[in-house]
This record gives C-alpha cells, sequence and structure tokens, in this order.
C-alpha cells in the first residue's frame, strides 16, 4: 500500500516497511499552502516544516528534493525500482506512461480524486520553484531565511531572491 502524508506519522512509520520522503523549499511549501488551504504563512509553520523534514530524513529510504521529481524523472525511477528490489525496467517507458496523468485523465472520478491514479482535483497549484516570490510578505521571508539560514544552504536553496 502506498500512502501519501504531509505530516510526520510515527504510527505510520513504525508499520513501513519503505519510507519515500521529498520535500522542497519551505517558501514553495507555505505558498502552495496559502493558495490551496488558505493557511496565512508564519514563521511557526516554517519551523514545523523544517521540523518535519529532520524526522523524515531520519528514517527515510529515499529522500528526493520536489524539483527533482520535476526535472530527474528518470532517476528517481531508478531510485525506486532500486529500493523495492525491482530489476529490468526502462524507467523513459514508466515515465512516458506518467506522463500526463492528472485528475482529468480518462477514467473513473468522484468529486475528490480520480478512483485509478488517485490524482486529486486541483491538488498541484503551482510547481514551479520559486512560487513563494510576490506571495508571501518580504518581512516574513527574510525571517524565516535568517532563523533557517542552515536548513536552506544544506538543502541547496538560496537566500534572498526577493
Amino acid at each position: 500500500m502506498l500512502i501519501k502524508v504531509h505530516r510526520y506519522d510515527e504510527n505510520l512509520v513504525n508499520q513501513s516497511k519503505y519510507i519515500v520522503y521529498s520535500y522542497r523549499d519551505i517558501r514553495d511549501a507555505m505558498a502552495s499552502m496559502l493558495r490551496r488551504f488558505k493557511h496565512v504563512p508564519s514563521i511557526e509553520i516554517a519551523d514545523a516544516l523544517v521540523s518535519e523534514y529532520e524526522k523524515w530524513m531520519n528514517v527515510a529510504n529515499v529522500v528526493m528534493r520536489y524539483e527533482s521529481m520535476l526535472e530527474d524523472k528518470e532517476s528517481i525511477i531508478t531510485q525506486l525500482a532500486n529500493l523495492f528490489g525491482m530489476q529490468n525496467i526502462d524507467p523513459a517507458v514508466i515515465v512516458e506512461s506518467l506522463e500526463g496523468l492528472d485528475y482529468q485523465s480518462q477514467g473513473s472520478k468522484n468529486a475528490a480524486y480520480h478512483n485509478v491514479n488517485l490524482y486529486y482535483r486541483d491538488h498541484v497549484t503551482d510547481g514551479r520553484h520559486g512560487s513563494w516570490k510576490g506571495l508571501i510578505d518580504s518581512d516574513l521571508i527574510k525571517q524565516i531565511e535568517e532563523r533557517h539560514r542552515g536548513w536552506f544552504e544544506k538543502c541547496g536553496y538560496s537566500l534572498g531572491d526577493l
């Protein structure tokens, strides 16, 4: 069974054979939360996202940046195949079969999600890195960058891009 969650859950961790963790720039994550759920960005949310990152990093079998899932799909497919002991796969064929899947794909769906591929309606609001620019208050961005400078550096995200 594959379960996608946003929050760290000790019970799920203890029951899981494999854990695949993806993270993204916390500024983009907060912008997505604002667009999708109307959660107002705050330093507390940024703190919680960094805390979640640390917890997942301690238990994950495979870790990937959100941007890598978009830019280097074949490498991600290869990592996952290796984790699951799958051999003789062609990552390009798998990527091609996944391209274009979303809630609007052909097949049965309900009001919330597609019954076959399980994509939620309107789940991805803007997957671009940097989508936070102009959306989150610049003073808050400066506070977040100052407080979590080490996280940004460790994860390879640049600072001061207002």
